[in-house]
């Protein structure tokens, strides 16, 4: 019933895409983008049309390269570390194809700032490429921007990790989405913006200072852009996501399951979701070529009034509202209530239908890091069915903590004759130490 790709042609290729392929076997499918890949080019069409983000990003790998060829310096960072009391982190690489690294590398340079700098700083003398760095990180430009983006790609790793959560729904995805494009708005682009935490305490300190913590900063007549790159890169970016979520009326229609949209007043009530409804039946009610419909669209249109009923009463009544409010919990219990699935049959199809649909192709990529991880260099003649095996316990299996080795120990134990169980001393040993 759904698909979720990368977005690639060879995907959504409307002549010959794998997209296009499945729905000729199965025309009741809907096919999405997946919404992490979909954020993740909303940043980078911001980034290509802002100069300030590509010296910046410039300057980080230029960074992370200058301390992770030499275990000295990174030795020399740690040292700093410790005398300044800053977190002992690394400085790490910006990959195009990670959602979250260009945010967790700018945090990182953030939150180690003084300790980099007095490192750099006290290299001068004896290295040329530390003298450079030191004189481009102790400019105004880059202290703003690191403050900058460090909160403002923060506010987008946010979001990128909630669309990347397993059981995420269309009505969460426009409610993140919709939370998202406000604050930047609000932050960045209404008259007299007060900026995001870090960058708001930096110019509040730091504006018109001429040193930063005991280090000169440099300043240049270009500084004056900067404001006028952060309002050019928050409009970009914010237009961008609006651009790349476009609504969608057979996806806008399954927001009648979700609880925040439902209605307060008894009016409201009377006529909530008819039109909705009405667009999710033809899609899935409707008899297309051979396939049957997975719905009766006049069944459920009579079930409708009741059903809804059920939902506004179960919703008003959940003490758990953090919950309830995603919509898993309402969908969950509507679903597994015997009651209501033989009441309303067609509804609980629908409903089941629309909680399932994928929006994002999260797992997938999932499953490429955790393969990736199991299948090394040193374990490459791993067969399909054990590494299928592997990457099953490493996704849906328990922690590692709950784990109860000695069964698993007892049973290749007792396979078959084991050399090191020759001498019994060995043997108690070991069963001690397990």
């Amino acid at each position: 019933m759904g698909f979720s790709s990368d977005g690639a042609a060879l995907m959504v290729g409307k002549q010959n895409g794998v997209a296009y392929r499945l729905k000729s076997d199965s025309p009741y499918m809907l096919d999405m983008h997946c919404t992490a890949h979909r954020l993740a080019l909303s940043s980078l069409d911001a980034a290509k049309s802002v100069k300030e983000v590509r010296y910046f990003e410039s300057m980080l790998h230029t960074l992370h390269t200058y301390f992770s060829r030499s275990s000295k310096r990174l030795e020399h960072l740690r040292a700093w570390q410790d005398v300044l009391e800053d977190p002992k982190i690394k400085v790490l690489p910006v990959h195009q194809v990670r959602w979250l690294s260009f945010a967790n590398c700018v945090t990182n340079v953030r939150r180690t700032l003084l300790s980099l700098l007095k490192s750099l700083e006290s290299d001068i003398d004896d290295d040329v490429m530390a003298s450079s760095l030191f004189s481009a990180m102790s400019a105004y430009k880059f202290l703003f921007l690191t403050h900058f983006f460090s909160d403002i790609m923060a506010d987008i790793a946010t979001v990128s990790r909630q669309f990347q959560k397993r059981d995420i729904s269309y009505g969460d995805l426009k409610q993140s989405l919709s939370a998202i494009c406000d604050s930047i708005e609000q932050q960045y682009l209404v008259e007299n913006a007060n900026y995001g935490t870090h960058l708001r305490e930096f110019l509040d300190t730091y504006e018109n200072a001429e040193e930063f913590h005991g280090i000169e900063i440099k300043r240049s007549h270009r500084d004056v852009r900067l404001l006028v790159a952060v309002s050019e890169f928050a409009d970009i970016l914010r237009n961008s996501l609006i651009a790349r979520f476009p609504k969608l009326d057979i996806w806008e229609a399954m927001s009648i399951f979700c609880p925040d949209t439902f209605p307060k007043s008894v009016k409201e009530k009377a006529n909530f979701g008819l039109k909705k409804l009405t667009v999710l039946t033809d899609h899935f009610g409707r008899q297309r070529g051979s396939c049957a419909p997975p719905i009766n669209a006049n069944e459920a249109k009579r079930e409708w009034p009741l059903f809804k009923n059920h939902m506004f009463a179960l919703s008003e009544g959940n003490e758990n509202a953090e919950d309830i409010l995603t919509g898993a919990s309402l969908a969950e219990k509507m679903i597994r209530s015997g009651r209501i699935r033989e009441e309303f049959p067609q509804m609980i199809k629908l409903m089941t239908i629309c909680r399932v649909l994928p929006v994002s192709s999260v797992e997938c990529e999932r499953g490429f890091s955790v393969q990736n991880l199991i299948k090394t260099r040193t374990r490459c003649s791993l067969n399909i069915e054990l590494l299928d095996e592997l990457m099953r316990i490493s996704i849906n299996g328990p922690k590692l903590q709950a784990f109860n080795p000695l069964p698993i120990y007892r049973m290749w134990r007792d396979k078959k004759q084991r050399h090191i169980f020759v001498n019994t001393q060995k043997q108690d040993k070991l069963v001690e130490k397990i």
